[in-house]
């Protein structure tokens, strides 16, 4: 009977403990209208360069969820990847982006770079 103190503070403990664990972060407004300025921006550029930098900027959108780590791009992603109703697209154009930065022969389509900015911008519409 000494102890039964101790129940409601582990209860209050236990229920912070859940919150916390279930605590989704969501992109603030004016971080969602700044990467989607960004990604909308490189429909001037290349196919290869559209593709990276449309990448980058949701990736620092990403960044932005979580502040306090400094993480590179697959860690991010797969932070929110259960989130995105195009989870299997995000990695596939994850592992495009890395293709074309990195293979000199790689080459990305118009049609594909357009629909990796569509992709990009679904995935920031259900983050934010």
């Amino acid at each position: 009977m000494d102890f039964l103190w101790i129940l409601p503070l582990v209860i209050i403990l236990l229920g912070f403990i859940a919150w916390k664990l279930s605590h989704k972060p969501k992109l603030s407004k004016n971080v969602f209208y700044k990467a989607r300025k960004q990604i909308k921006d490189t429909e001037k550029l290349d196919p290869n360069h559209g593709l990276m930098d449309a990448h980058k900027a949701f990736i620092s959108a990403l960044q932005s969820l979580y502040p306090k780590s400094r993480t590179n791009g697959a860690t991010l992603i797969r932070r929110v990847v259960k989130r995105l109703p195009n989870e299997k697209v995000i990695w596939k154009l994850h592992r495009m982006r890395n293709l074309a930065a990195h293979e000199p022969n790689f080459e990305v389509y118009a049609k594909t770079a357009s629909h990796a900015r569509h992709e990009f911008m679904r995935a920031l519409k259900q983050l934010g």
